[in-house]
């Protein structure tokens, strides 16, 4: 359904065509000898910038980009109008002064302006499709695609540079008892605190995802390989000691949990990311065997 505003601009500006040419017939002397060519190439720009306002319905509700462009083009049909009746007309210099060369700068102006407007607003929609493409709407973490993304990324890197990266996979403990006492909104509201707890607790370098339900996970990035060990223990020993003393409160109830975590490194005889996450994934297992809130660690280097 084509809006309102632009069919009426459109009329306006053929309304004003009509008049601004009907007063030049009765008032402006017509030139001896007219170039029919120069009128007809005119012309059919100036009909062509018609069709160009009918169409800016399109951009009708994109912040101010649409009424930039209705009035930027509105200038320069005006300005076309008057350069193509001067084939027909001998003007003033006034008339081609203000309606030719005046509106026509004014006018690209005003479009170069709406262009802009819609330029950052495609930006700021291609920046809000990919959060949503990569995050996760409830905690605001990477999505599982994305991280598996990364993890290759760091993955080849490491192989390039003989490097070594981390993987935690996180579980949050008795999480569906949560669920089944509080309700699924004091579930989501853990998941929401401790989503951003544990992203205090890495590194900038760092990426953390949710990686499905209750569990997460986290890949650390290491570029000096002396202090795996001792950072991937710490880091992880940080996580489940911080999760411990999280208070959650949820209709005038605390809620307290704790978190199982699986870490392992790297090494020259994995073929790909999925045997390490797999290896963290087994770790994690391990950890929930050893009663749960705990580390489970297999650093090899």
């Amino acid at each position: 359904m084509i809006h309102k505003a632009p069919i009426a601009t459109v009329f306006l500006n053929i309304i004003f065509g009509l008049f601004f040419l009907a007063y030049q017939y009765f008032n402006f002397i017509i030139v001896e000898e007219i170039d029919f060519y120069s009128l007809v190439s005119e012309g059919g720009i100036t009909v062509t910038l018609l069709f160009i306002l009918l169409n800016l319905h399109r951009l009708h509700h994109k912040d101010l980009t649409f009424y930039y462009m209705n009035l930027g083009f509105s200038m320069l049909f005006i300005s076309l109008l008057t350069d193509t009746s001067d084939e027909v007309f001998d003007h003033p210099f006034i008339i081609t002064t203000v309606f030719e060369d005046i509106l026509q700068v004014l006018g690209f102006i005003v479009v170069f302006i709406g262009l802009r407007k819609w330029m950052q607003y495609n930006d700021r929609q291609n920046e809000e499709l990919i959060t949503l493409a990569t995050t996760d709407e409830l905690t605001g973490l990477y999505v599982r695609r994305f991280f598996l993304d990364k993890t290759l990324d760091e993955f080849n890197r490491s192989k390039r540079n003989q490097l070594n990266f981390s993987i935690l996979m996180i579980d949050i403990d008795h999480f569906k008892s949560i669920n089944d006492k509080f309700g699924h909104a004091a579930g989501d509201l853990v998941l929401q605190v401790f989503a951003r707890e544990i992203k205090e607790s890495i590194r900038k370098t760092d990426v953390i995802a949710r990686w499905g339900g209750e569990e997460f996970v986290v890949l650390l990035v290491h570029d000096d390989i002396s202090n795996i060990k001792d950072i991937s223990a710490s880091i992880s020993e940080k996580i489940r000691s911080k999760t411990e003393n999280i208070k959650v409160l949820f209709n005038e109830e605390v809620i307290h949990f704790t978190v199982s975590i699986g870490a392992t490194i790297s090494t020259a005889e994995d073929t790909s990311i999925d045997a390490i996450i797999d290896r963290a994934d087994k770790l994690l297992y391990q950890a929930k065997i050893k009663g749960r809130n705990c580390v489970a660690l297999d650093l090899f280097k």
